[in-house]
C-alpha cells in the first residue's frame, strides 16, 4: 500500500509471462547500472553496492566483474542502508541496494526502499536494451549465459499463535544444535552463525550453510510474521539443472526442519 516494492512479470520466448523474483529483478538493475555507467565513462573508482546476506550471490559476481565491491548487510532497509553513511566516508560512491524481498534502494539520495524509483529503473533499463534489439528477458538469459545458472527459491514456514512461535524457537535451537554435515548428498562445507556477529555483520539469529557444489542456503525467523524463512541458491551448469537441484536441496531441509517438533 506504501509503493515500498516493485516486482514484474516478463515475457518469454514463448509469449507467457513469467514474475520474476526480486533476485533476478536486482540482477537485471544492477547489470543496467553497471553497464549504463561503464558505456557513458562515469563508473567509478570506489564504486560500492549492497545486498542483504540472504540475496543471491550473482550480483555479487557481477559488481565485482566492473570493479565494483558489493557488501553484505542483514536485512532491512536500515541496515542496508545504514551502512552508507560509512562507506561514503571511506570514499566510496553508492550505486545501488536492494535484498530478495523485492525491496530496492536506487539512490544515495532514498535511503529506504521504493518501488516508485525502482520502477524508473527498470523502465530505463527496458528502453535502454529495446535500442539494442532486447528485450528485458534477453538480457536476463545473457546475464546466465555470461555468470551461470543461477537458481532462487524463498520459501516460509507459517506458524501463528504462541505455539507456533515457539516452535519456531525449538526448530533454530534444533538446527544449531545439530549442524548437518550432508545435505541431499552435498557436504556441508562452511556454516556461519551470525547468533553473535560474524565479522562486520551484528548479530542476528540466522544461519547460512554452504555445500560442495556451489550452493548454499539460509534460515532464519522473521521479525514480523509468524514464519520460519528459508533461502536456497545453486549455481549449476544449465538453468534446468540448477532449479531440480535447488529443489531437492529444499526438500532435503524442508524434511528435516518439519520433523522437529
Amino acid at each position: 500500500p506504501d509503493s515500498d516494492r516493485f516486482a514484474i512479470e516478463l515475457r518469454d520466448d514463448d509469449g507467457n509471462y513469467i514474475p520474476l523474483n526480486g533476485n533476478q529483478t536486482g540482477y537485471l538493475v544492477v547489470n543496467y547500472i553497471l553497464e549504463g555507467h561503464k558505456s557513458a565513462g562515469t563508473l567509478p573508482k570506489k564504486g560500492v553496492m549492497i545486498k542483504s546476506i540472504v540475496t543471491s550471490t550473482m550480483s555479487t559476481v557481477m559488481a565485482n566483474a566492473y570493479g565494483v565491491e558489493m557488501y553484505e548487510a542483514l536485512t532491512g532497509f536500515k541496515n542496508i542502508c545504514g551502512r552508507i553513511p560509512a562507506l561514503l566516508e571511506q570514499g566510496y560512491t553508492y550505486l545501488f541496494g536492494y535484498e530478495e524481498s523485492v525491496g530496492y534502494a536506487a539512490s544515495v539520495d532514498i535511503r529506504d526502499k521504493d518501488g516508485i524509483s525502482a520502477g524508473m529503473l527498470v523502465a530505463e533499463a527496458a528502453a535502454y536494451y529495446r535500442k539494442q534489439g532486447k528485450t528485458l528477458w534477453n538480457v536476463l538469459q545473457e546475464l546466465y549465459e555470461k555468470y551461470g545458472f543461477y537458481a532462487e527459491d524463498e520459501p516460509n514456514l507459517v506458524l501463528e499463535g504462541i505455539a507456533g512461535a515457539e516452535r519456531i524457537k525449538r526448530m533454530m535451537v534444533s538446527i544449531r544444535n545439530n549442524l548437518p554435515t550432508e545435505v541431499a548428498g552435498y557436504k556441508v562445507e562452511k556454516v556461519i552463525d551470525y547468533l553473535h556477529g560474524y565479522e562486520d555483520i551484528p548479530a542476528s539469529n540466522v544461519l547460512r550453510f554452504y555445500l560442495d557444489n556451489d550452493s548454499w542456503f539460509a534460515v532464519r525467523p522473521s521479525g514480523t510474521e509468524p514464519k520460519i524463512k528459508f533461502y536456497f541458491y545453486t549455481k549449476q551448469a544449465s538453468r534446468k539443472e540448477a532449479l531440480a537441484v535447488n529443489a531437492k536441496i529444499k526438500e532435503a531441509v524442508l524434511e528435516i526442519v518439519n520433523a522437529i517438533e
